[in-house]
């Protein structure tokens, strides 16, 4: 059981949302509890932050009747037995459950994390998730006055200040074209907030926008003046003169990716036997010294015919002729998809690449994926595979690594067109 109060308040089980009524005031009562989990808030309290002003003087048995109503509605889904109670308690009430499975504790705790991480990929692996929790204002449209006055503008700061967090992880890993959009966004949402000014400067000094960045500082210099008739704080102003003299500082740091030799290979098949010849004729495609050989070779033939035994045994057998390593990747598995992408972001991740290093598009995850092992003598082996454009995509550009493919068709046009060998498999 999950519940979800940011944007709204929805209850979630076994992943499918359940009604727990549409009244308005049990449905905001219900984000109140949760907002405030595993404490006792006093039945004046919550009048209060419920009413607010606006209290009638049946404030309080109405209290208990929506109150009443929630029980009903949360025993209707078997809250108790998930984990979840509504309690009276301390002249009050209180829902207790574990914080883990409401979003905004959970958006709390990895914001918290991520402040206290201290290298930029650790921060955006933790501020990425807690961002993506973000659905919009606490309870939405439900929230009360004085309900955002308590609790929802102490959110609302924390997913600003996450946010900028997570852009200055962006840039420290290179990611400068990626946040403009959203830094052009957030400049319009947020005009006077100078943190945001100074990544917005940031990155397009990065992306070679020099002349815009000093055209966004003149605009948010103007409206801080006009606004609050104050000059910018000495951090921006800083960093526009440093932008003004081209401080070499200020340029893009390449992070390196680690050197990461992958051994992904199965286990090779105990008492394999038979397929001399086929052995032989593998063998006789590794390059002599100063040889380029074939960039793949495609197994085929019927199914249960061993292909991948044979591409498995067979690359045990030469593993130590690709010493920068080997990958392997089983085409047919949900985790390699259906996509391109998911297949190479494997591969790259086999290769050391963090999570949050991974490129979004196709383009750019070829290009990663071979610049990684374009001075690299790797061994690769794609299993199932299916047609040649699944596979085309993640074949290394170099002379000195080798792929193998075991596949049920032939793959016809990997042999016309990317040179690949074709070795027909026939029964034992």
């Amino acid at each position: 059981m999950e519940f979800r109060v940011l944007g709204g308040v929805d209850v979630l089980v076994d992943g499918l949302p359940v009604d727990l009524g549409r009244r308005r005031m049990e449905r905001c009562l219900l984000g109140l509890l949760l907002l405030n989990l595993n404490a006792a808030l006093s039945i004046d309290r919550m009048i209060d932050l419920l009413w607010g002003e606006d209290a009638p003087a049946s404030a309080r048995a109405a209290l208990h009747v929506h109150v009443s109503r929630l029980r009903t509605g949360l025993a209707a889904v078997d809250a108790e037995r998930r984990g979840f109670r509504l309690v009276t308690r301390s002249g009050g009430y209180a829902l207790e459950g574990d914080p883990s499975r409401v979003d905004a504790h959970r958006f709390r705790d990895l914001c918290r994390r991520g402040h206290e991480a201290t290298g930029p990929a650790v921060r955006r692996s933790l501020l990425g998730p807690a961002l993506e929790l973000w659905r919009g204002r606490p309870l939405g449209e439900l929230c009360t006055p004085r309900i955002r006055s308590a609790y929802g503008r102490g959110l609302e700061e924390l997913h600003l200040s996450a946010t900028e967090l997570r852009i200055e992880a962006d840039l420290a890993l290179g990611g400068h074209q990626g946040v403009l959009p959203e830094l052009e966004r957030l400049a319009r949402l947020h005009p006077l907030r100078e943190r945001l000014v100074e990544l917005h400067l940031l990155a397009l000094y990065r992306a070679g926008r020099r002349a815009d960045a000093l055209a966004v500082y003149e605009r948010a210099r103007r409206l801080l003046v006009d606004a609050t008739g104050l000059d910018p704080r000495a951090e921006l102003d800083e960093l526009y003169q440093r932008i003004l003299r081209r401080d070499p500082t200020l340029d893009p740091v390449r992070v390196p990716v680690p050197r990461t030799v992958p051994a992904q290979l199965p286990p090779d098949e105990p008492g394999f036997a038979g397929r001399r010849e086929e052995l032989e004729f593998l063998d006789g495609l590794l390059p002599g010294p100063g040889q380029a050989g074939p960039p793949s070779v495609v197994i085929s033939g019927e199914r249960a015919v061993g292909k991948t035994a044979l591409a498995v045994h067979w690359a045990h057998r030469v593993r130590s002729r690709f010493p920068d390593g080997q990958l392997f990747l089983d085409l047919s598995a949900p985790t390699a998809g259906p996509e391109p992408t998911t297949a190479l972001h494997r591969l790259l991740t086999g290769l050391g690449v963090a999570g949050d290093a991974l490129p979004d598009g196709v383009d750019e995850a070829v290009d990663l994926y071979r610049s990684l092992v374009g001075d690299r003598r790797v061994l690769l082996v794609l299993d199932n595979a299916t047609h040649p454009d699944q596979v085309r995509p993640l074949l290394p550009s170099n002379p000195g690594s080798l792929t193998v493919i075991a596949s049920r068709d032939r793959l016809s046009s990997l042999i016309a067109l990317n040179g690949a060998t074709r070795l027909l498999l026939g029964p034992l």
